[in-house]
């Protein structure tokens, strides 16, 4: 009995996350994605809610810092604080190279974790929950916005919470925060880089479309 429970609670935790509402384009388009050839994708934390605590990254880090100062050691607190800011930058490098995946090496244009474009893409976490114990997930959500050079707002995306995958095998044990917000970051990106494929670069798409249209008239 006490199987059947647990693989029924797994089973509606899969169905509920996979249909999960992650998306949508409030603002703008990504007719600019095809005619570029590189663009800027960072992420900032600095307003974010963070496991509970206001103020974003900054905040977060120095209250979870002192928490573990007194409850544990300096030593434990610095190697904490050290690791998670990694884990943050590395993960944010995860969201344009699934972008990129997503589109195909075909598409002509590569996103790249970099404010050094014509046009890049910031992602403001508003929400952020790094969950802990059985079935441990990471929750996010945001707005990723594209800018030009000039400021000019191209396309806006807003990400109601979204959540990553169980760490561990069937959730029971977790395995890291990068496994957990990669994971999440992954749940994000994916279905943006699948829509903008299916408009820009897939056959039958507007922007091959286009390109026909160019070669006939040669």
């Amino acid at each position: 009995m006490k199987y059947i429970v647990l693989l029924s609670t797994c089973l509606l935790f899969s169905f509920s996350t996979m249909a999960q509402y992650y998306s949508t384009t409030t603002e703008g388009d990504y007719d600019f994605v095809p005619k570029q050839s590189k663009i800027g994708i960072v992420f900032d934390y600095s307003e974010a809610e963070m496991n509970g605590t206001e103020g974003g990254l900054d905040a977060y880090v120095a209250e979870h810092t002192k928490n573990l100062e007194e409850m544990e050691d300096k030593k434990t607190a610095d190697k904490w604080e050290k690791g998670f800011l990694a884990t943050i930058e590395k993960t944010a490098g995860e969201f344009p190279i699934i972008l990129n995946d997503e589109i195909g090496k075909k598409a002509g244009v590569k996103f790249e974790q970099t404010d050094k474009a014509d046009i890049v893409g910031t992602f403001k976490v508003t929400y952020y929950d790094n969950d802990k114990g059985m079935g441990s997930i990471c929750t996010m959500a945001g707005v990723l916005t594209f800018k030009d050079s000039d400021g000019n707002v191209l396309a806006v995306e807003e990400y109601k919470k979204t959540k990553g995958n169980p760490s561990g095998k069937m959730g029971i044990y977790t395995i890291g925060d990068s496994y957990k917000i990669g994971s999440c970051i992954k749940k994000m990106a994916s279905p943006l880089g699948k829509k903008l494929k299916k408009k820009y670069f897939s056959k039958g798409s507007s922007s091959s479309k286009s390109k026909k249209k160019k070669k006939k008239r040669r």
